[in-house]
């Protein structure tokens, strides 16, 4: 039996109650009024129909056990793959906490939106693929130094003939 009434941000049916003064779970209630008892646990929809008030359709299990049954597809962290199909895999993830939780962005997503707004073209090589510095000097082990970036600490390739010529201009 699917409820037809209002439903909540998750997509579950809600009834006011006003003996108590609240919103409550349409599957609650109706689970409650076939077996009496309110469960202790979570409710799991066996048929996968948030909105679905069938009693049969209803287990109690527990948070973890629920959260573990639920579908793969409306759970972000069963995804692979951002919505343009780069991996989420170590190299290309960037974990980010908002105000709701953990969340992750995918990297090479954000270097293309950079690409677009700058300018540069999405086939150009990246600064760590590059074979010479921005004024054409060699990346060779003699040429190359690693210092770290002002203001975030990380380190950055450094070129040491352009260090030469800004020394020799200053």
């Amino acid at each position: 039996m699917l409820w037809t009434g209002a439903l909540d941000k998750q997509g579950y049916g809600v009834i006011w109650d006003s003996q108590h003064g609240n919103n409550r779970k349409v599957h609650r209630v109706a689970y409650e009024l076939a077996n009496g008892e309110p469960p202790a646990g979570d409710l799991d929809h066996l048929c996968r129909v948030r909105r679905c008030a069938a009693a049969p359709h209803l287990e109690v299990v527990t948070a973890a056990e629920n959260a573990a049954r639920g579908d793969v597809h409306l759970n972000n962290g069963g995804k692979t793959h951002c919505p343009r199909g780069h991996a989420y895999d170590e190299a290309n993830t960037r974990w980010t906490t908002t105000a709701v939780g953990k969340g992750r962005e995918c990297r090479a997503c954000d270097r293309e939106k950079w690409r677009a707004a700058n300018g540069v073209p999405l086939d150009a090589p990246l600064r760590s693929e590059r074979a010479t510095c921005k004024n054409g000097h060699p990346w060779t082990e003699e040429n190359t130094y690693w210092a770290h970036q002002s203001g975030n600490g990380k380190l950055r390739r450094q070129c040491r003939a352009c260090k030469r010529e800004r020394a020799r201009r200053s």
